[in-house]
């Protein structure tokens, strides 16, 4: 039972550090990476509905993309051809399974909403049972409630881009860069409540332009 208890620890703690590794590696975008980050977010957050088959895509693409580099750096391989043939492939696995890889992002929203929500607690276990505990809620909803958890999951993956993009031009300003850093290291609830808030108005904005939608199409 020991052993046991001391594995799971190992486990929580070599998941806070990839989740914190993650972090970091989001820092070390350039601006024009964020400005991107930021445009691709703004399209998911306000027309994710809409345009929901070309935005899974592109979400796969930047998946394959980020573990295309991996692997590349990790053969010492260029990581431009990495990153590109790993957006390709991924890209063109997604397309006859759009509808169960929908339910693949809506359990990583998810899982995203659990460890942020948790990681700035300082306690790894936490942080690990509510990533897991939204991961199958994400993909549960995602197939029971299909066009509301595609403006769900759209929103949310949004207004994280959105905000990453933000933090990081941000953090390049040397004036306010440091402040950034450090209003984000003291307070735990920042980040969550700067996601929350655009994803919030996603929704909204969102669920009246599918409403809208819906009446025309019945006065027709």
């Amino acid at each position: 039972m020991g052993d046991s208890a001391a594995r799971f620890e190992e486990i929580c703690l070599a998941f806070e550090a990839f989740f914190r590794n993650g972090l970091q590696s989001l820092a070390a975008l350039t601006p024009w990476e964020a400005a991107l980050l930021i445009s691709i977010g703004l399209i998911s957050l306000l027309y994710g509905l809409k345009l929901f088959r070309i935005m899974v895509i592109i979400y796969a693409a930047m998946v394959g993309a980020v573990l295309g580099g991996q692997v590349a750096a990790h053969y010492h391989m260029h990581q431009a051809i990495g990153m590109g043939l790993g957006a390709l492939v991924l890209a063109l696995i997604t397309w006859p399974l759009l509808r169960y890889v929908v339910g693949l992002f809506g359990g990583i929203a998810g899982a995203a909403v659990g460890a942020v929500s948790f990681y700035w607690t300082g306690n790894p276990t936490a942080m690990l049972v509510a990533t897991l505990v939204g991961l199958v809620l994400g993909v549960v909803l995602a197939f029971m409630v299909f066009r509301a958890f595609i403006i769900f999951t759209t929103c949310i993956l949004g207004a994280q881009m959105v905000v990453t993009g933000v933090v990081v031009l941000l953090m390049a300003i040397p004036r306010i860069g440091e402040a950034v850093r450090c209003g984000i290291g003291t307070n735990p609830f920042l980040l969550p409540v700067l996601v929350g808030m655009p994803a919030i108005i996603g929704v909204i904005y969102q669920v009246r332009n599918a409403d809208a939608g819906d009446k025309k199409a019945d006065g027709k």
